[in-house]
């Protein structure tokens, strides 16, 4: 018997090495795992045990039936996810399940511009064998499953949108019999579906139905469907995230070409750009803002969704009612080297210069590489003698010193499409949406294999080697492609006659990465991800794990493992063994102050075991710092406003330790590029000012100018406006630019610029326009033979009053406000609400709050909003501004009705044990229902999701009987948890929550 079974493990292992290396799919390689099963006979066509290998695959879409208080949530993604396990399921592959793409077009469902969303529902019955019970009841002679193993019929149910994201406030949902999928016997009589669009439940049937939907603000929408059988009730959660309410078109929009002149281009060919135009409120091109794109690892951003995040936070209503343009460029190779993407900007600029009314300076905000690119032009224009024209470069969290993505993702996800196993490629998904990789503000989901296999493969680009500090590639050193593209920028320098300055979201009191749970990273080398899918007597099971970088040694940083079932139950052989390694020197980029990249959300709907934050553009990098700084002793965290001396932006500024003319940053890392940057002190929110806004008041000057420190040179024609005043002469800054804040010590929101003159040379030609006075102090100069005229005259750009006229400042501009950032936080069955860009303490702010549920909706105009024993279930809450600005968000509540654990409970335990535990989420007690068939020794444990026992709640002996025990979990933080009943050498886990 023993040779029979080592040969057919012999034959195995040839048979698998065979299909690892022809790449055939992964579920062929569980040929063992589904043969025990393959005579098996089930009544209704499913055996859930061939799609939902591991049972907690389960949880998203089991339903207990004719339960009133049971649900499922789920997403667009994993509707499709659970499709595709559904499908794995059917016995004999024929008639209710078609591969996806029979039924629709996923690649037209995507698009930005549809806004026609078809709705797909599954209502499934199937049979599964819990893996716990595969051991006993396997037939060790027929190599299969008994017939009389307790098989469990489960119901799979789940409706869900089939886009996750909608770019218009006006949405219609259709409803289609063909994307209804059931052998369920139970008829559906109707279905009720609540849009989260105010107007509560619409009742549909079952026919070809379009459901226009209005949504009156931003943000993410509770979609509740519930279906009305002929015996029971069941509902199913989704979220659609409405991107934009109302569609900018462009006033105009254009290719653009590079010139033939581009001394710094990499190769003969250079793809060129598009670019939108959208003009300010005057209808005429005078006043260009230009917009750079950044990093785009899909290549799918289009030149509007610059446009779109500055309407977000109110910066573009602002300059539009003062006659500026905003002109948004996207590079048709946005992968491309940055010296020649930095050609077609240059092109751009050329055109707009001679297609713009008038000679107003141009100001260019340039996002992450694009700050690279902007620096670059302007730079070579320069030094080719030419006028760019370009007043202010902003130069928007841009990786100047290089930017990061610690070793462990870069060999993760390049070892995740090395392998076929859709598991593996399914945490790759959620990698990538819920870290944002690269950076980018992904416009709706990661969807599919290709998008994760197109993000990780532009890690390989070459804009993206030039900018990365490390690389896979190169374990054990420093990027060369990094290194020799900071040579060039060396050489290359900063424009001269524009004012630079860095918008950054890296700390500027070197606060390093937090997670989100509040525990500092201080630990180089801790875990990022530790995740186990699938278990021993599962088809298959996998390690998935990522560390922190390190400093000063060698070290892991990812190992991918991945086990699948001999021929014998509970055995099983490592097919595969990936792992990340990496040699590193004293910088703690991964934790260092920076913008990060992640995405704030609850856990246990990540599926991840912690979510997780890195440095992706360090503060250093930001600002530029002065290379022997970062190398000295602890160098990326130098910058300091927190009273240390001689680290302030200050002190940075006037020592020359930065190329940069100021620096606008925050207290605190926020999140890479999502221009919801503020000047926070110290943590303090009655501090709170965006910094859009300073810059804005104090950059831009498109209400009062203030001018020193700047020279016309001869030939230029320039043309300064303001809606109110302009002031020229040498150090005229009003007092409070020179701090916003009186109070406060620190000089992070000082205006910096060299108290200098005001200087037109002979030759040059400039006109001042304002509406109430144009101030000429000492130190402003207009040098014989030079043209100088002043008018006083409402701006030509300026459109924000009737006839173009600029009232007093008590009562005439009216600024725009962002849209609200809501913060959520919870605590036992509390739900606080708070908006955290703007001040509690400002008395021109009222709010007005909205939560929608099922058959709820509550109201509050407090600052902060609190909903106390709200039932289990998915809610939105709705913030509004001053009755004009909104933004909602979902969130869920696990109340203890909710039964998380129901996929881990084993209907049949060798007539030994059965539980029943709850509450659960639980905030202190925990209360357990013990059938116990047999006497034994009964050990129950608290087990975190590391698999480490951390509390031990009983170790006795019992006698056969039913038991009712509680026990005090109450020292236990907020999180998940694994309750692990062991008895008789077998065990019994199931999921526990404490909030």
């Amino acid at each position: 018997m023993k040779t029979k079974i080592l040969s057919v493990i012999i034959v195995f292992i040839v048979t698998l090495c065979s299909h690892l290396v022809k790449g055939q799919d992964s579920y062929e390689l569980l040929s063992n795992y589904y043969s025990m099963f393959s005579e098996i006979a089930v009544e209704n066509d499913f055996l859930l045990n061939k799609g939902f290998i591991d049972p907690n695959h389960l949880q998203n879409a089991k339903i207990i039936e004719h339960s009133t208080t049971d649900f499922v949530i789920t997403n667009p993604q994993d509707w499709r996810h659970i499709y595709e396990k559904v499908r794995l399921s059917e016995v004999n592959q024929q008639s209710i399940l078609a591969p996806i793409n029979t039924f629709w077009d996923i690649s037209t469902i995507d698009s930005k511009n549809n806004t026609n969303i078809p709705i797909g529902m599954i209502d499934i019955e199937g049979k599964f064998l819990h893996p716990d019970l595969i051991e006993d009841h396997f037939d060790s002679d027929e190599g299969k499953i008994k017939s009389t193993a307790p098989f469990e019929t489960i119901r799979i149910f789940s409706i869900s949108n089939l886009q996750e994201t909608a770019y218009s406030g006006q949405v219609t949902f259709s409803i289609d019999p063909n994307l209804y999928f059931s052998n369920s016997p139970n008829q559906i009589e109707h279905l009720e579906i609540d849009f989260d669009d105010g107007n509560g439940y619409q009742e549909f049937d079952l026919t070809h139905t379009q459901i226009p939907i209005s949504y009156q603000s931003k943000g993410s929408k509770n979609l509740i469907f519930k279906v009305f059988t002929n015996s029971d009730t069941l509902i199913s959660y989704s979220i659609i995230d409405i991107k934009v309410l109302e569609y900018l078109p462009p006033t105009f929009a254009r290719t653009i070409f590079p010139n033939t002149q581009n001394n710094a281009r990499i190769n003969a060919t250079i793809s060129g750009g598009q670019y939108e135009v959208h003009l300010g409120c005057d209808n005429k091109l005078d006043k260009p803002v230009i917009l750079v794109e950044g990093f785009d690892p899909l290549k799918v951003r289009q030149p509007g969704d610059l446009i779109e995040k500055y309407r977000d936070i109110g910066v573009w209503d602002n300059l539009s009612a003062s006659g500026y343009d905003l002109v948004a460029l996207k590079f048709n190779n946005n992968h491309d080297f940055i010296q020649n993407n930095a050609g077609v900007l240059k092109s751009l600029i050329d055109e707009i210069n001679q297609d713009k009314e008038g000679h107003f300076e141009n100001i260019i905000i340039g996002e992450s590489m694009g700050g690279l690119v902007t620096r670059v032009a302007l730079a070579e224009l320069e030094a080719d003698g030419i006028d760019h024209e370009t007043g202010l470069y902003i130069s928007y969290d841009s990786p100047h010193k290089g930017a990061n993505i610690p070793l462990a993702l870069q060999h993760f996800g390049h070892d995740a499409l090395d392998i076929t196993f859709i598991e593996v490629i399914s945490f790759l998904l959620k990698v990538c949406r819920y870290t944002k990789l690269w950076g980018f503000l992904l416009d709706g989901a990661v969807d599919g294999v290709d998008d994760a296999r197109d993000i990780v493969n532009s890690n390989n680009s070459n804009a993206a080697r030039q900018m990365l500090i490390r690389h896979r590639n190169f374990p054990n050193e420093m990027n060369p492609d990094f290194l020799s593209f900071q040579t060039f920028l060396n050489n290359t320098g900063y424009p001269s006659t524009s004012r630079n300055i860095a918008l950054i979201n890296g700390s500027n009191n070197a606060n390093q990465q937090w997670d989100d749970t509040g525990n500092n990273l201080s630990d180089l080398g801790e875990s990022m991800v530790d995740e186990q899918i699938g278990c021993r007597c599962c088809g298959f099971k996998i390690n998935l794990n990522m560390w922190v970088s390190s400093v000063n040694t060698s070290a892991k940083v990812s190992d991918i493992e991945i086990r699948v079932q001999a021929p014998l139950p509970c055995t099983q052989i490592e097919t595969t063994n990936k792992n990340g390694y990496g040699t590193f020197d004293d910088k703690p980029w991964d934790i260092s102050p920076g913008g990060f990249t992640s995405e704030d959300i609850d856990v246990w709907l990540l599926g991840l075991d912690e979510y997780f934050r890195f440095s992706f553009v360090p503060t250093v990098s930001s600002i530029d710092l002065d290379q022997t700084l970062i190398d000295g002793t602890n160098g990326t965290f130098y910058y300091n406003e927190n009273g240390i001396a001689n680290r302030s932006k200050l002190s940075i500024i006037q020592n020359n330790q930065t190329p940069f003319d100021d620096l606008y940053s925050d207290f605190f890392n926020s999140n890479h590029i999502n221009g919801e940057s503020f000047i926070n002190s110290n943590g303090n929110e009655e501090a709170l000012v965006s910094v859009l806004e300073i810059i804005e008041e104090q950059e831009i000057m498109h209400e009062n100018m203030f001018l020193q420190n700047k020279t016309i040179q001869s030939g230029w024609n320039r043309g300064f406006e303001a809606n109110r005043s302009i002031t020229a002469g040498n150090n005229i800054n009003p007092e409070n630019w020179t701090t916003i804040n009186p109070d406060r010590p620190s000089s992070e929101d000082i205006k910096i610029i060299d108290a200098g003159d005001f200087i037109i040379e002979s030759g040059a030609n400039v006109n001042f326009t304002a509406s109430d006075e144009i101030v000429l102090r000492p130190g402003f100069h207009a040098a014989a033979g030079a043209t100088f005229t002043a008018k006083i005259a409402p701006s030509s750009g300026s459109c924000n009053q009737p006839n173009g006229r600029i009232s007093s400042a008590s009562n005439g501009y009216n600024r725009t406000m962002p849209l609200p950032n809501i913060a959520i936080s919870k605590k036992d069955k509390q739900v606080t609400f708070a908006v955290t860009n703007y001040s509690n303490s400002a008395d021109d702010i009222s709010y007005q709050w909205t939560l929608r549920g099922e058959d709820v909706e509550l109201y509050s105009t407090e600052n902060t909003f609190e909903a106390q024993s709200l039932n289990s279930g998915q809610y939105s809450i709705t913030a509004t501004i001053n009755n004009s600005r909104s933004r909602s968000k979902v969130f869920q509540v696990l109340s203890e009705n909710y039964q998380t654990d129901i996929d881990n409970k084993v209907s049949d335990f060798n007539s030994t044990l059965n539980q029943v535990i709850y509450p659960n989420p639980s905030s202190g007690e925990l209360r357990m229902q013990l059938h116990v068939g047999v006497d034994t020794e009964l050990r129950i444990s608290i087990v975190n999701l590391k698999g480490q026992e951390i509390k031990i709640l009983m170790n006795e002996f019992r006698n056969m009987g039913e038991y009712d025990e509680v026990f005090d979990v109450s020292d236990l933080r907020e999180g998940i948890y694994i309750v692990q009943i062991q008895a008789q050498g077998k065990k019994i886990t199931g999921k526990l929550i404490i909030q």
